[in-house]
């Protein structure tokens, strides 16, 4: 998890508005909105990130249900999600690619979850499967 030291400043002000102070700000937080926005807050900016939702879950990701490609790192699992995505682009893909974007995502997603994304977990849910769950995100 990354320490952001440079946050927006919250002026207040009347009439119910609220004012921030910023350098960057993102407008939506899908997956990209949100990655951006976090991309610029660890390079020293102070974000705002605007979103009618939740982080990592609305945008195209959310009204399409498109879901991010969410796999656990085990081999087994990452063998059987790339495989199945072969089959499904007609083995045109690149390995290597497919397995930066598994990673990747992968990481990204658990910075999320574990910085901007609060989480509910019941006792039957693994913190992967709430990761899941809250995000909208499927293998």
């Amino acid at each position: 998890m990354t320490n952001l030291i440079n946050r927006a400043e919250r002026r207040s002000t009347s009439g119910g508005s609220v004012e921030f102070d910023a350098d960057v700000l993102v407008l939506g937080g899908g997956p990209a909105g949100t990655w951006a926005a976090v991309s610029a807050a660890e390079r020293g900016a102070r974000v705002v990130l605007a979103d009618k939702g939740f982080c990592g879950t609305s945008g195209a990701t959310a009204a399409a249900s498109t879901g991010v490609w969410y796999v656990d790192p085990t081999p087994a699992e990452r063998e059987a999600a790339m495989a199945s995505r072969e089959k499904l682009g007609g083995h045109l893909q690149d390995r290597r690619r497919m397995a930066r974007t598994l990673d990747l995502t992968y990481q990204q997603s658990n910075r999320l979850a574990d910085w901007a994304i609060p989480i509910p977990l019941t006792s039957t849910a693994s913190r992967t499967a709430a990761r899941c769950k809250a995000q909208n995100i499927c293998a």
